[in-house]
């Protein structure tokens, strides 16, 4: 059954009723109605897990995941990690990043990661949500700075592969 509309009225002329500037609905149809989203679980029954990892020896490098030619990726979650735990006051600081498009393409930052100065810890961070990558993109880390080189960093995504 339809849900009236509740709204107070704006002037005399709204209160009376006799100030129309259009049609406007009074009440709620049918068809609009609550959704729940339903992408993520169609697509994860596809789903699979890919990985890259890189010694990183200076700022600047990075490592990337490139979707094919012949696929768009639908990403649905992405992190990166290292297995090292860094020292007490090191700093450290690398970027999850979507690449768009061939070189130098257009670039996201999905996340952030930096080592705690005082304690020290494990780099990581994570995104999760939807990212589509039309073909020849990257999603990866890019080492900006910090931490006892070299590092290694393993960056994981969970893609459903789109096939032309």
């Amino acid at each position: 059954m339809p849900q009236g509309i509740n709204k107070a009225p704006v002037g005399l002329l709204d209160f009376l009723g006799i100030k129309n500037f259009g049609q406007n609905p009074t009440e709620l149809g049918e068809v609009l109605v609550p959704t729940f989203e339903l992408l993520t679980w169609y697509l994860s029954e596809y789903a699979e897990s890919v990985v890259a990892s890189a010694a990183f020896a200076a700022a600047g490098y990075q490592a990337y995941l490139t979707v094919p030619n012949d696929q768009t990726w639908v990403v649905m979650a992405a992190n990166f990690n290292s297995q090292a735990v860094l020292p007490a006051a090191t700093t450290f600081e690398a970027v999850l990043a979507a690449v768009r498009g061939p070189n130098p393409g257009i670039q996201t930052a999905l996340a952030t990661a930096w080592a705690p100065a005082t304690t020290g810890g494990v780099p990581w961070s994570g995104f999760v949500g939807i990212q589509f990558l039309p073909p020849g993109s990257n999603i990866g880390v890019n080492y900006i700075s910090g931490g006892p080189l070299p590092i290694t960093l393993t960056v994981s995504a969970s893609i459903v592969r789109c096939r032309r």
